[in-house]
């Protein structure tokens, strides 16, 4: 399947819109059943929930997060590995078996990624990008903001590695661009400009703006922004990702026509992620990096802030055969 478009919409739009699934993640955060039970006020309908649950350590809320998505009969799918193919197959084994009972040209998934680690719904992507069996798909991802709490002790990287949403990832001598979306956690950007040893001509720093971070994110990415040409610093807002949308896809076509290696590093927020993912979608040659500090950070129980709605990307996605 290819992309057809792609843009923020209102949560409220969803009224109206019958789901053929839902997809969640039962984790430690208590606001992994806002949208879900946000979409049970509405009364939108379903026909089959997918809850992808996390072991390790049962904290009271992963035990109050497992007791909703049971009782509102959601099928678990455990999270049980780092290959994004793992997550590709539980999607198309789960799509294909509706699609022979239902047999429809067109579904809609909505899936909160909220609580999801990357490799899963970049799993729901490479899945889609490989389906052939339905002519329309709507996804709507839906992102539960969080109310402020104190950043933690931070933790280095364990590990960044390219996520694999094609079959193969190429590999080329040539200069790096790359394109960091920052994150409020001390000194892991400038960790990724060391490894890959780019220029700071050749950095841009996405930065959100309005956000209750904002001070943090400038604040601990000080020494690298200074470094930085402020033309490449690039600021967005939560309340408008269509600008965000546009802007990074240009940019990577510039950067691919000047003969850039373009490599996409998400730190955060977890919605730029989102975004680069699906813009790399359009573009093969792009790179998207995972990072992650393995089993060494401690859980974070974010709670939903409940004074806003969460933030719907919808894209739409179409076969041409």
């Amino acid at each position: 399947m290819k992309i057809n478009y792609v843009k923020q919409i209102e949560f409220e739009e969803l009224a109206h819109t019958d789901f053929d699934f839902i997809v969640c993640a039962s984790g430690f955060e208590e606001r992994s059943t806002y949208s879900s039970k946000i979409l049970d006020r509405m009364k939108v309908f379903t026909s089959y929930k997918i809850c992808f649950s996390f072991k390790g350590r049962k904290l009271h809320s992963k035990i109050e997060n497992d007791e909703y998505f049971r009782k509102n009969k959601f099928s678990f799918i455990s999270v049980e590995s780092n290959d994004i193919d793992y997550y590709v197959d539980k999607f198309l084994v789960n799509i294909s078996q509706r699609q022979k009972e239902k047999n429809k040209e067109r579904i809609s998934i909505f899936i909160d990624y909220s609580c999801m680690i990357t490799i899963i719904y970049a799993g729901l992507l490479k899945c889609l990008n490989r389906l052939d069996i339905i002519n329309t798909v709507d996804v709507y991802f839906s992102y539960s903001h969080a109310k402020l709490t104190e950043s933690k002790v931070n933790n280095p990287l364990s590990f960044n590695h390219p996520i694999p949403l094609f079959d193969h990832i190429q590999s080329t001598n040539k200069k790096v661009a790359l394109l960091l979306g920052m994150g409020y956690e001390e000194n892991k950007a400038l960790g990724l400009h060391e490894y890959f040893q780019s220029t700071s001509e050749d950095i841009y720093l996405f930065i959100i703006r309005n956000n209750g971070f904002y001070e943090k994110v400038l604040t601990s990415n000080q020494h690298l922004i200074n470094m930085v040409n402020k033309s490449n610093i690039i600021y967005y807002e939560l309340e408008n990702l269509n600008p965000l949308i546009n802007t990074l896809d240009s940019m990577v076509n510039f950067l691919i026509y000047q003969d850039y290696r373009v490599v996409l590093a998400p730190i955060g927020p977890k919605i730029f992620n989102l975004i680069a993912l699906i813009v790399n979608m359009y573009h093969r040659e792009v790179t998207t990096y995972r990072l992650s500090d393995g089993n060494n950070g401690n859980p974070i129980n974010k709670i939903a802030d409940e004074t806003k709605m969460p933030t719907i990307v919808h894209l739409n996605m179409i076969n041409h055969k």
